[in-house]
């Protein structure tokens, strides 16, 4: 069943006000005739209320801790000398992006990885937008095959994730993911140890208050299309994850949105929000994506600096393009990657 806590959308506000008119009536029934001891009570004891709101929060903890812990004390023994496995998305990543003459490239130390390895310069993605397209990379399936896609929107049982490969052959497996729309553990966390996607903001945001607050914070230029979490983050709690198992071989999954969320913001939070030039929104993009190739370039320091690069398999790839809008040299003339 869905955990209305974590599904992206459950219960309508006229559904809400209905439960709460109800559990009104019931407890204006419960203490009718006591009111003033009932008050006294609920003064003296107060402080219960964060006390409580406190130990919630640490039972979830402590439960998603605990489970990790007992999931991770089952896996299989791995085979001896497993290579480690790293797949980076970068999100909305244009392939005239990368690969630019010397002198005019956004991507240095991508260019450098690339010189060290194999580039595949005729890949193409099954679709045009994240949810199906990330989920045919980390299944090997088309669309129709994993149906990660509209209306199922999941992985289907018959699809086998990369995850569940890797768990059953003794991995540690870990995604990282600033797209907290799609790449989620709802739509494609099967097999994963340990997921981390969402914010704070992101928790908030899919109560249905905080839906209507959403609204109120779009019309004033406070998308959240153009925010959300950074590489930096991202990259945090990988390296934390490879220190909690510092002696597994791992298969981790991480998606950037650090140029998607880029685009938007110029597009969506600024005083000629609607009127932006696509020229206008290609330098934000560009900007966002050479400060992304640092971040990259600083985890895999990290990663060498722990040893935990030399005996890796590092896939570093896009879900789908994006059109900067036809006054723009040489784009369609809609913007966007539907």
């Amino acid at each position: 069943a869905e955990n209305i806590f974590s599904a992206l959308r459950v219960l309508h506000l006229y559904g809400v006000l209905s439960i709460s008119l109800a559990l009104a009536v019931v407890c204006a029934r419960t203490v009718a005739g006591r009111e003033e001891s009932c008050a006294r009570a609920l003064v003296r004891r107060w402080f219960w209320a964060p006390v409580g709101i406190g130990v919630a929060w640490f039972a979830v903890v402590a439960y998603a801790h605990g489970a990790e812990a007992l999931r991770a004390r089952s896996l299989p023994l791995p085979p001896a000398r497993a290579p480690n496995v790293l797949i980076m998305v970068i999100d909305t990543l244009r392939a005239d992006r990368m690969a630019r003459p010397p002198g005019q490239t956004l991507t240095p130390h991508l260019d450098q990885l690339a010189a060290e390895g194999a580039r595949f310069e005729n890949a193409w993605s099954t679709t045009s937008w994240s949810l199906p397209s990330q989920a045919s990379i980390m299944t090997g399936t088309y669309p129709f095959e994993h149906q990660a896609d509209w209306p199922a929107l999941r992985i289907a049982n018959g699809s086998t994730p990369l995850a569940e490969y890797f768990d059953g052959r003794g991995y540690v497996t870990g995604a990282f993911s600033g797209n907290a729309a799609w790449i989620t553990p709802e739509y494609v966390g099967r097999g994963y140890l340990r997921f981390k996607v969402y914010n704070f903001e992101d928790f908030l945001r899919r109560t249905v208050f905080g839906r209507k607050v959403d609204k109120l914070l779009e019309r004033i230029g406070l998308h959240s299309a153009g925010r959300g979490k950074k590489a930096p983050q991202i990259n945090e709690e990988f390296l934390q994850f490879l220190d909690d198992y510092p002696a597994s071989p791992f298969y981790s999954y991480l998606c950037y949105m650090d140029v998607n969320q880029a685009l938007y913001d110029r597009k969506l939070n600024h005083s000629d929000r609607g009127h932006v030039s696509g020229q206008a929104v290609a330098d934000d993009y560009d900007r966002a994506l050479t400060v992304l190739d640092r971040h990259i370039n600083e985890l895999i320091s990290a990663l060498r600096a722990r040893d935990r690069l030399k005996n890796t398999l590092v896939i570093i790839t896009s879900d789908h393009g994006q059109s900067f809008g036809g006054d723009y040299p040489g784009d369609h003339s809609a913007e966007g990657h539907g």
